[in-house]
């Protein structure tokens, strides 16, 4: 996903989409191979979210990836605009979900990113 927002943001055009309040779980690529070497090791019964801890709301995320690439975020694109540029990736962004990796977090699991612009940092 990054990699299809990175060119937007880094021409100045990043922003919040929709109205940006929806929640934007999310996990860095370190710690998503973590996760899974780690259920490999302790395998936990049931349906396991790899996502970070901290989930984000979209216009919070928008200010911190611009944060990353030192690049602003003022600019909005309407839901239909979304839809239109990001097809049926669209709901990865307007869909509203405060997914929490409760069952990973209780088996012990630790976080090398759980943070969100620690994680930026680390990607961009």
């Amino acid at each position: 996903m990054l990699k299809q927002l990175k060119p937007i943001y880094l021409l100045g055009g990043g922003g919040k989409l929709g109205s940006g309040q929806q929640w934007f779980s999310w996990i860095s690529r370190q710690d998503w191979i973590d996760a899974v070497r780690f259920l490999l090791v302790h395998p936990i019964k049931g349906a396991i979210n790899l996502a970070a801890p901290n989930p984000v709301k979209q216009q919070q995320f928008a200010k911190q990836f611009a944060q990353a690439l030192h690049r602003p975020a003022f600019f909005s694109m309407p839901e239909w605009m979304v839809k239109i540029v990001f097809g049926e990736m669209s709901h990865l962004f307007l869909d509203s979900q405060r997914v929490l990796p409760q069952q990973l977090l209780d088996a012990g699991f630790e976080f090398k990113h759980p943070d969100l612009a620690q994680a930026l940092a680390k990607a961009t």
